[in-house]
């Protein structure tokens, strides 16, 4: 399985998404953890043998590095899964157990090779669990959780990030992961990507560039009450429907998706995308049915840009409360 360099490096244990990593990468933003048995370990080894009866599971491109397409691609063997991220290395994860592989590539940055981990490798390392990952951005209102989907520049970190700073809670960013029976949303990293000018707009501090793949700043410094470390109960989903502002209609409204066309939309944000083909499609589609069935999925509309972000902030914050309000009467809670 390659030679391994963990035995030279110190390890962390970090909690994110739910279970404890370790690995021998610093992740500021992650929590540690300590006294837990690790749901993953990392290892950095120099170099991967062939994988003995491995087929291809699916391919995509998913950014930019240094000025080039990266593509990300998926095999499968009877062992492990294999993904391969072009220039930058490779990822192996064991079907069984907790060990997970890197190989980098002659390209790779320790940026590019975090990044990754937190993204696409740990969401397989999910999906292998039977947890659908969706590539999206949840904040806690109160003792619920809302989360936004929506493609690359459609607002959905803005959009939590005045959440967070009207009085919600960060509990994840590009990536959430949502448990089963009954969905929670797992907590990931407690940073937020933005552009330039909805960092300006949106955030309280100033945020650090982060530019390994796409250009971004990130911020960080969120308070204690700011975050959450723990599970929360997954009360809608919003899929993000931006349009222009016209005179005489609502700004901000929502309606609620039925489910098999709920299921199908859930699908589109994978954040492992055309990556999982074949059965693993099948299971994604199992999992987002799931999924579908238990929690409302609704198109979010509100005006392009910044115009209507305050309206949307305090209407999602007004619905959120007449919905805990009407489930706490339903359920003969004063």
């Amino acid at each position: 399985m390659g030679t391994s360099r963990a035995s030279e490096q110190r390890m962390h244990d970090y909690r994110v998404y739910g279970g404890v990593l370790r690995t021998s990468m610093e992740f500021p933003a992650l929590p540690g953890s300590a006294g837990r048995k690790p749901d993953w370990i990392l290892r950095e080894v120099r170099d991967l043998p062939p994988l003995d009866g491995a087929t291809p599971v699916g391919e995509e491109k998913i950014g930019w590095y240094r000025g080039r397409p990266i593509r990300a691609a998926l095999h499968r063997s009877a062992t492990a899964y294999r993904l391969a991220f072009h220039h930058i290395g490779t990822y192996e994860l064991a079907r069984e157990g907790p060990n997970i592989l890197w190989c980098p590539g002659p390209e790779a940055s320790l940026e590019a090779a975090q990044q990754l981990l937190l993204g696409r490798v740990l969401s397989l390392a999910l999906h292998l669990r039977g947890i659908l990952c969706l590539h999206g951005s949840a904040a806690a209102l109160g003792e619920e959780a809302v989360a936004f989907l929506a493609p690359k520049s459609y607002g959905k970190s803005t959009l939590a990030m005045a959440l967070v700073r009207a009085g919600g809670r960060l509990i994840t960013d590009d990536t959430l992961p949502v448990g089963r029976d009954p969905p929670l949303a797992f907590p990931g990293v407690h940073a937020i990507r933005l552009r330039s000018d909805s960092a300006a707009r949106v955030a309280e501090v100033p945020g650090k560039e982060a530019s390994a793949i796409g250009m971004k700043l990130e911020v960080t410094q969120f308070g204690r009450d700011q975050i959450c470390l723990d599970p929360v109960p997954l009360a809608a989903l919003y899929l993000l429907a931006p349009r222009k502002a016209e005179p005489g209609v609502v700004s901000v409204s929502r309606e609620r998706i039925p489910a098999v066309p709920a299921a199908l939309a859930l699908v589109s944000h994978t954040k492992l995308g055309g990556v999982l083909g074949g059965t693993e499609a099948v299971t994604v589609l199992e999992l987002a049915t799931a999924l579908a069935s238990q929690t409302a999925v609704y198109g979010l509309q509100l005006p392009w840009g910044f115009d209507g972000l305050d309206e949307a902030t305090d209407t999602l914050l007004s619905w959120h409360q007449d919905d805990a309000l009407e489930a706490a009467v339903s359920a003969g809670t004063p």
